[in-house]
Formats: C-alpha cells, sequence, structure tokens
C-alpha cells in the first residue's frame, strides 16, 4: 500500500515538473519572440531614419522669399454655448474653459442618447 502511494507520489512529482519544464520553455520562447519583434522594430526604425536622410540630401534647399503669414485671429465672435452671450476668446470658439465643458458634456449626453435608441430598435 505505501509503495503505491509513493509511486503515486512520485509521478505527481513528475508531471509537476513536466507542466513547470514547458511553463518555463512557453515563456522563453514568449521573451525571444518579443525581443525578435523588438529587433525588428529598431531595424525598421533604423533604416526609415536612413531613407529620410537620403531624401533630404536630394531635395534642393528652398529658401523662401515671402514670410509667412500669421493666422488671422477671430475677434467679435460670440460664444457657441446655447444661451451665453460673451465674446469668445481669440482663436477659440468658447468665452471660457467652463463654456468648452458644457458644450462637450451637452455633445456627449446626445450621442449616448442616440446610442440608446437605436439599441432599443
Amino acid at each position: 500500500m505505501l509503495e503505491k502511494k509513493r509511486k503515486k507520489r512520485e509521478l505527481e512529482l513528475q508531471k509537476q515538473k513536466q507542466r513547470e519544464e514547458k511553463q518555463r520553455e512557453r515563456e522563453r520562447k514568449r521573451k525571444k519572440k518579443k525581443e525578435e519583434e523588438e529587433e525588428r522594430r529598431r531595424e525598421k526604425k533604423r533604416l526609415k531614419l536612413i531613407e529620410q536622410e537620403r531624401i533630404e540630401i536630394s531635395k534642393p534647399i528652398k529658401v523662401r522669399k515671402k514670410p509667412l503669414k500669421k493666422k488671422v485671429e477671430r475677434r467679435n465672435t460670440k460664444c457657441l454655448l446655447k444661451g451665453c452671450k460673451k465674446n469668445a476668446r481669440i482663436n477659440s470658439k468658447y468665452c471660457s474653459d467652463s463654456c468648452g465643458l458644457e458644450v462637450a458634456r451637452f455633445l456627449l449626453i446626445q450621442q449616448q442618447q442616440h446610442k440608446n435608441e437605436q439599441k432599443k430598435k
């Protein structure tokens, strides 16, 4: 009886060792695959940089005769929040951050309601 238990225990230990070894082997393969992918990415990036350098070298240098035009600032436009009568800030659609956040919140609620309606149909 003790002999059977001992053999059974030895078999269980062998199976456990085999499982652990398989697990280690899988981990090694994953690690190796990850390293190979990283190496491929680095090589791709390196080749891309080399190609960009070739293109930049082959392009003639352009000298601009006229300075770039500055972007025209928006003035005297009203805030887009419904009910707000203040002027919008320069280069903005809203008079303040809180108005912008309120419009964003409203749009998100509308989107959610639209999705809910579509699910009901």
